[in-house]
């Protein structure tokens, strides 16, 4: 039981860390987008 219980949460610790690996690349390629579009303009 304890084991299983500790496998799910390593299950969902590694599936949030997921989400904010995806998160900070989205953010990133956001400002990189950004940071085009400003350099286009000149």
């Amino acid at each position: 039981m304890i084991r299983t219980k500790q496998q799910l949460n390593a299950v969902k610790n590694s599936a949030n860390q997921i989400d904010i690996f995806q998160n900070q690349f989205n953010e990133d390629s956001r400002k990189r987008s950004l940071e085009s579009r400003d350099s286009d303009d000149d």
